[in-house]
């Protein structure tokens, strides 16, 4: 049985490594969210459109290739993995042809066309999290002490 052009294995597999992979990739989004929130200026006074448009931007432009390495790497670490064990520089080689990569790719178009749905709870709970990491909002400017 398939789910979205994988194995239940194998999507079960990238369902754990997105979860752990969140925790590696969160900082580095959120910087990379701050970025973008710095170049298009949008501020808590910002209209409400221009702050979900940048919302679905980061989200589409962020999450995507981060999600793409979410359903290749649970396929391609275990080869590679084998490989290494097996001493077979071939087995490495062709890890990566082992993964479905049309799986992939409408996986990650799937995540984009959603985007527009997922963006603003997704900085919402972000933003959440960082207030509770004692961390600024991502439209409250860090402070400076310069006089």
């Amino acid at each position: 049985m398939e789910w979205n052009g994988m194995e239940w294995k194998q999507a079960a597999q990238a369902r754990l490594a997105a979860a752990i992979g969140n925790m590696i990739t969160g900082g580095p989004y959120g910087e990379y969210s701050n970025w973008v929130v710095n170049k298009f200026q949008v501020t808590d006074e910002s209209h409400h459109f221009k702050k979900y448009a940048v919302d679905v931007l980061t989200f589409a432009t962020g999450q995507a290739p981060i999600y793409a390495l979410y359903l290749a790497l649970p396929i391609v670490v275990p080869e590679v993995y084998e490989g290494i064990r097996q001493l077979d520089g071939q087995q490495i080689r062709d890890a990566p042809q082992q993964v479905n990569w049309e799986a992939v790719r409408t996986g990650v178009i799937s995540l984009t066309l959603i985007a527009p749905i997922l963006a603003t709870p997704q900085r919402i709970t972000y933003n959440v999290v960082r207030q509770w990491s004692g961390v600024k909002g991502i439209y409250q400017k860090e402070e400076t002490n310069k006089p």
